[in-house]
């Protein structure tokens, strides 16, 4: 076997038997390669702590002097909590709804939503399972006949309540559908329609936010119904309430009404908890690999050393992509890395101590230097082509304009390139070294240690355990698996011709791979109650129908006088927007230049796309207010420091 194995490499290495002169070809007996192979061969110890003192320097460097990476949401929104009143106020609007923290609630069984019995139930699954320390009313159907009504509570409501309610829905709901009938008819009084229907804005309410589209109140039945929490989606409180309540992300049910879908913006927050939970698979995947290894290169501390090298090859990359390159935004998904390094890694771990090994039988009477330099010159080229293509097709997404995916293309490339350098140099050392101190680490038998009986016995035992998955893995790549390949192997064609068509048939035809319908990255199952409300129940209500006509439903218009159309901001850093580049020809404090802009907001204002609404008017021109300041004449008593308008 040892024969044919060292001809394959003679046929190999000879140009005439693939036609053509290789294309790299590293001579053994070149002086800088031999002065190599000397180290490797003799003095391995001086490779391996030169790169743990490069590795802990770059280490260093990169931690204390750099920011280590942050893996929050980028999307997460802090700073924009809002303090409620101190009293309970039925009338108070949630002006932003859509940012509120809301509950969907669906019936058991064929129930009707708007019954006493199902409006106490979701009352009851409220308080039960979202506990808030809030002085605040939650915006619900139950709620809503309380305080119509006249009660303290949803808990206290009747039958005829129930019922006086629907009849007022039936009587104003031409109001709200003819658009006369709007969010602050209560508060301005403004709105020709009767008192009942403006009530504490309960009908709009009712109809724009706690009922779907579909509800009609002639025919008396509600199927979904929201329950707006008076606490904002962002929330931190919310992630408590979420892993007590709801910790397996399943509806929630008492028998009557259901909890169908939480629109709680906590998604980033709980899918990094279930990360960190099923990182124990990780673990476990590293450890069968390391299982395998071990049983193909049937050395434990080789396969530690291989180890090693990937996570060196992390730490030189970090260094490279953060003190080098100057890329300070480290996204989550840069950890990937690790498992590509493990599948090349091992990969090149394998070619190298196979080559080795085999090397060393065939040449047997030859130097350690011949024998290091034959296995580095028949497998560099193979490590060197596994490892740069696949580098070159990681940094070919750099011209992606996702910053994650492009952040993660830079760093596992240079991760990959820095795991070839260290299998030229890391792991011959480490194969070299144990061949040196194979005496004390195989425990072999005329070594002078063996001569202690407590040490005899347990190499003894080491002994048979290295054997054991030593044979069991030459057993295993050189027998078995040849011989279920060939002997099955019209099996195996079939069974992969048929696995490609069902792919085939999967990805193209049926359901087959579609483009994202919603705007919101889906990180659970369509199931998940945190999916469920993006791509089941959004669009169901009138409050977040894009087709509206309200004015959260408009794209608004800034329109910026000053600065130049210069983005200078870190494409590689979505935190970084650069600075603002002011021009030297814009000047307000002209006269021409306000009569200009005057002009400019009326006909802006004037367009067909402008949306006139009604209540607080978001719309804003700065030289208009300006003109309004200064026409009203407020003069400054510079004595006693009050305004005072003449």
């Amino acid at each position: 076997m040892e024969q044919d194995w060292d001809k394959l490499l003679r046929l190999i290495s000879n140009p005439r038997y693939i036609g053509y002169k290789p294309a790299l070809k590293i001579p053994i007996n070149s002086k800088p390669t031999r002065s190599y192979t000397i180290i490797l061969a003799r003095y391995p110890w001086i490779v391996i702590i030169l790169t743990v003192i490069l590795v802990t320097i770059s280490a260093v460097i990169s931690t204390i002097f750099y920011d280590l990476p942050d893996f929050s949401d980028p999307q997460k929104v802090s700073g924009m909590m809002r303090n409620y009143k101190s009293e309970i106020d039925p009338t108070i609007h949630y002006v932003f709804a859509r940012d509120m923290a809301k509950m969907v609630f669906g019936p058991t069984a064929n129930v009707n939503l708007f019954t006493v019995t199902a409006l106490k139930s979701m009352c009851s699954l409220e308080e039960e399972l979202i506990a808030l320390d809030s002085p605040c009313l939650s915006w619900s159907l139950g709620n809503s006949v309380a305080v119509f009504n006249g009660k303290s509570s949803c808990l206290n409501i009747t039958d005829e309540d129930v019922d006086k309610m629907l009849e007022t829905l039936l009587n104003c709901e031409g109001y709200y559908n003819d658009g006369t009938l709007h969010d602050d008819c209560w508060q301005t009084s403004q709105c020709s329609v009767p008192t009942y229907c403006a009530k504490y804005n309960i009908v709009y309410n009712i109809f724009h936010f706690l009922t779907s589209i579909n509800f009609k109140p002639s025919e008396g039945t509600v199927k979904t119904a929201i329950t707006v929490l008076p606490v904002y989606r962002y929330n931190d409180d919310l992630i408590e309430i979420f892993q007590k309540s709801f910790p397996d992300g399943k509806p929630v049910s008492d028998g009557i009404s259901t909890v169908t879908s939480l629109d709680f913006e906590i998604k980033s927050d709980i899918f990094s908890d279930y990360l960190l939970e099923d990182s124990k698979y990780g673990v476990i995947a590293a450890c069968i690999i390391l299982l395998f290894m071990w049983l193909y290169i049937g050395s434990i501390f080789i396969v530690l050393m291989a180890v090693l090298s990937m996570f060196f090859s992390l730490i030189f990359a970090y260094f490279i992509y953060t003190v080098v390159l100057q890329i300070f935004f480290f996204p989550f998904m840069n950890m990937l890395a690790f498992v590509l390094l493990i599948a090349i890694g091992a990969d090149d771990a394998f070619v190298y101590c196979d080559i080795w090994k085999h090397t060393k039988q065939a040449n047997a009477q030859s130097t350690k230097e011949s024998i290091i330099g034959k296995a580095l010159r028949h497998g560099f080229l193979t490590m060197f082509v596994t490892s740069f293509t696949t580098a070159a097709a990681l940094f070919a997404n750099i011209v992606n304009p996702i910053t994650s995916i492009r952040c993660f293309s830079i760093y596992t490339g240079i991760a990959i390139l820095c795991n070839f350098i260290l299998t030229v140099t890391w792991l011959p050392a480490a194969v070299s070294l144990h061949d040196i101190c194979s005496a004390f680490l195989c425990c072999e038998e005329h070594s002078p240690i063996m001569k202690n009986l407590l040490v005899s016995t347990c190499c003894t035992g080491v002994r048979k355990i290295s054997f054991f998955f030593t044979e069991t893995g030459r057993i295993f790549f050189d027998k078995l698996l040849p011989w279920l390949v060939i002997k099955f192997r019209y099996l195996w064609l079939i069974m992969l011709s048929l696995f490609t068509i069902g792919g085939f048939i999967v990805v193209f035809v049926t359901p087959k791979l579609s483009l994202p319908t919603v705007n919101d990255l889906q990180l659970f199952t369509s199931s998940h109650l945190l999916e469920t409300y993006q791509l089941k129940y959004k669009d169901r209500f009138h409050f977040e129908n894009v087709q509206n006509k309200e004015i959260y439903g408009q794209a608004p218009v800034r329109v910026v006088f000053g600065i130049e159309a210069n983005d200078n901001g870190d494409y590689l850093d979505p935190d970084n927007f650069g600075n603002v580049t002011f021009t030297s020809t814009f000047d307000v404090s002209t006269a021409a230049s306000q009569e200009w802009l005057l002009n400019f907001c009326a006909q802006l204002r004037n367009q067909s796309f402008i949306l006139t609404s009604q209540g607080v008017q978001i719309e804003n021109c700065l030289i208009e207010t300006f003109k309004w300041w200064m026409d009203s004449r407020v003069l400054l008593d510079t004595e006693s420091l009050k305004v005072c308008i003449v």
